[in-house]
């Protein structure tokens, strides 16, 4: 039982750092996204 509970939270953890990578990137691309958006409608 110890065991599958410790495969649990070591799961959980990996999927909450997947997912925090995840936003990160996510939040990267469209913020440079929104700065070339930007630039061109500028120019």
């Amino acid at each position: 039982m110890f065991s599958v509970f410790t495969l649990f939270s070591i799961f959980i953890l990996f999927l909450r750092c997947f997912l925090f990578f995840l936003f990160l990137l996510c939040f990267q691309s469209l913020s440079c996204f929104h700065v070339v958006f930007s630039h061109n409608l500028s120019f």
